[in-house]
């Protein structure tokens, strides 16, 4: 029966996580990583002995600018697009690095205050939220009002779940998750609690955690 060892790495953080099954071991000549520093990794096992390493220079003190100078919101990566939201507008490209191409969001819909949510539903459509305005979807080249919209309900994340269901965080007199089983067609206040949200996290097995204040 073949056998796997799981090695898993908190690539932002200091400490360094080793787990393994019973029997092997995974030895390493550290158990802090610093910037800059790099940690060997010894493993133990009936297959014979493998070590592995880390990069040994990341550099964290010189930036590079990829986007002309605005003021922006977030970027995510779907599939092998880049997208980029700005405080008026959205932007696609192909790479990291640029060129970065306008989706005409501020000609669609305005220069409204931008809200944090940028995501993918399961039409792939992308989602983006507003300060003051509704959620908008973007498919063929055209932008749609898809609903959730206010003064001061701008919102933050929006994440896939099973069943072809998504869920949402509003703010404003709209504070709270929203889940809608049709794409934004309809949304059901799932919380009803008069509280902001500003993060959320869906967990392998599908349960939802969410922080606000």
């Amino acid at each position: 029966m073949k056998k796997h060892l799981k090695i898993k790495f908190l690539v932002f953080g200091v400490m360094l996580f080793i787990s393994s099954k019973s029997w092997g071991q995974i030895q390493q000549n550290d158990t802090s990583i610093c910037i800059g520093n790099s940690v060997n990794l010894t493993c133990d096992s009936p297959f014979g002995t493998q070590s592995c390493s880390l990069p040994t220079s990341v550099n964290y003190t010189t930036w590079t600018e990829i986007a002309p100078t605005d003021s922006y919101t977030n970027i995510i990566k779907e599939g092998t697009d880049y997208y980029l939201r700005s405080q008026n507008n959205v932007y696609r490209s192909s790479s990291i690095n640029g060129p970065w191409i306008s989706m005409n969001f501020n000609t669609q819909v305005g220069n409204t205050l931008a809200g944090r949510m940028l995501g993918i539903d399961w039409s792939n459509r992308l989602i983006v939220s507003t300060g003051h305005n509704s959620l908008y979807a973007y498919n063929n080249g055209t932008w749609a009002d898809i609903g959730l919209g206010g003064f001061g309900c701008g919102g933050n994340f929006i994440n896939k779940l099973a069943n072809n269901r998504i869920i949402v965080m509003k703010g404003g007199f709209l504070r709270s998750l929203y889940i809608s089983d049709n794409n934004g067609s309809s949304y059901t206040n799932v919380t009803n609690v008069d509280n902001d949200y500003w993060d959320m996290l869906v967990a392998p097995n599908g349960v939802v955690y969410a922080c606000g204040g």
